[in-house]
Formats: C-alpha cells, structure tokens, sequence
C-alpha cells in the first residue's frame, strides 16, 4: 500500500513539472481559435484589428494596406516596423506566410480565403462592419477577445473604461452648454463639389449618441456607414 502511495505522489510531482502552457477556444464567425499559447507575431488584415492591437499595446508583425493606416486612421500611431502583407481587399499570402505568424486577425470579407489562411496561422474573424451590425459595439467585442486571446484584460478594460469616461465629461460640457439634441453633420471634404458624410449605421453614430447629439443625415449609408453627396 505504501508503494502504490509513492507511486501516486512520485507521478504527481511529475505532472506537476510538466511546463504549463496557456491554452483557450474562441468562436468566431467562420468557426472556432484553438491556441495552445499566447501568440506574438500577429498579422492584421485590416485597420479595425490593427487599431484593436495597438490600443492593446501590441505591434502587429504584418499589416494589410500598411501606408493607408496613417491617413485613414492615425489613432492610434502605428509606429515602425509591421511589415505591408497586401492590400485589405487582396492580402498576398506569401507575404503573410514570410512572416510566420501565430494568430491571423481577418473579417468576414476575406472569407473566401479563410481556409488558405488557417492554412498558414490560426485565423480569428470577425466583421466590424457587416449588415445590419452595430460597428461599435462589434469593435468593442473584438478589443475583449483579442485582449483574452493576449492575456491583456486589464489593459482593454483600462482602455474601454478611459472612453467611457471621457464621453460622459463631453456629454456633460454640452448639456451644460445647452446643445444636448443637437443635430450634427460629420463629413469628409473629398473634393469641391462632393462629402462624404457619416450615416446612422456608421461607427460615429455610437460617438453622437454617447455625447448625446443627434445625426443630421438620417438616410442609410453604404456598406462602412456613410454616403457620398
């Protein structure tokens, strides 16, 4: 009996030195993440997951349409180094392949390529925009996850908790000025004769609601929330 006890607690101890690594299981929209560790050479395929990487204070290794990130987006800054793997409509694989990834962040718009993909890194997707979604609330849900995936919750709560704060002390400063309900065009001049204003189904409409503001342009926009005029 006192063997068969040794035995027990000398292949415990055993299990116990094993290495332990982080492991999980996401779903997502073309099926399930399976990792067995947290990944550190992330290629994004679009600007939503490299914004969601850097407000995590992670650098992705490859970004799709790299030298449109600064003007498109610029908050916040993508510093040096990421490399350019394609553009976001047609990312080069190869290019993708080369930096040997771990994770692949992608949407839903590259789905017919979902399976070379995974074929090269496991492929997490998710589509801030998309029919008939909520882009904001699509983005928060992606800043959670990837911050789940890379063991850095409290760093997206931190983030998610400084927005929230900040939108109620601007909600406030116009209430107290008077201009709550106000309604607000937000546009982009594109050339003399034409603007590209912001849509209801556009990711600012969660921004004019939280400031307590009203949208001017009530018609539906285009597939990323907004509409040429």
């Amino acid at each position: 009996m006192c063997t068969d006890v040794r035995r027990l607690a000398l292949l415990l101890l055993l299990l116990l030195a094993l290495p332990v690594q982080a492991a999980g299981v996401w779903s997502h929209e073309r099926g399930q993440l399976e990792l067995s560790k947290t990944p550190t050479r992330i290629v994004a395929l679009n600007w939503a997951a490299t914004e969601a990487l850097l407000l995590l204070g992670v650098v992705p290794v490859g970004v799709a349409d790299l030298a449109g990130y600064p003007v498109w987006v610029q908050e916040p800054p993508l510093p040096e180094g990421p490399q350019n793997v394609g553009s976001r409509s047609a990312p080069s694989l190869e290019a993708i392949a080369e930096l040997k990834p771990d994770l692949i962040v992608t949407s839903g718009q590259l789905a017919p390529a979902w399976e070379l993909l995974r074929g090269i890194a496991p492929t997490y997707v998710i589509s801030v925009y998309d029919k008939g979604a909520e882009p904001y609330q699509r983005a928060r849900t992606m800043l959670l996850t990837l911050a789940e995936i890379l063991g850095r919750q409290e760093r997206a709560q931190a983030v998610l908790a400084e927005q929230d704060q900040v939108m109620t002390q601007q909600r406030q400063r116009l209430q107290a000025a008077g201009l709550a309900g106000t309604p607000v065009a937000l546009v982009n001049f594109m050339d003399d004769r034409h603007v590209r204003i912001n849509a209801p189904n556009g990711i600012l409409q969660a921004g004019l609601e939280g400031l307590g503001l009203r949208n001017a342009w009530q018609q539906p926009g285009n597939f990323w929330g907004f509409a040429m005029v």
